[in-house]
């Protein structure tokens, strides 16, 4: 599987406006997870039909959940954590 999907997003984004007459009155995160699904689908041969959190999980997954984007997300959970006691 590629690290670089960039290939990916105009195809995706034609799809999208190709498609709008059925969601274009989607909200936006339903409309993000339509185009994840097509790249997850696009990128993944063995199964085009796999699902994020198996995705996410496997050994082909080229998302680096140390990379500082994700640094908010981790401060957030651990905050909660600490809040809720666990």
């Amino acid at each position: 599987m590629a690290d670089d999907h960039s290939d990916l997003i105009e195809p995706i984004s034609i799809f999208q406006r190709d498609t709008a007459h059925r969601i274009g009155k989607w909200k936006f995160g339903k409309q993000s997870k339509m185009r994840l699904r097509c790249m997850i689908a696009a990128s993944h041969e063995q199964d085009p039909s796999l699902a994020l959190s198996y995705f996410l999980e496997s050994s082909d997954c080229v998302v680096k959940f140390d990379h500082p984007a994700f640094n908010k997300v981790a401060a957030f959970i651990k905050d909660f954590m600490e809040k809720v006691g666990s």
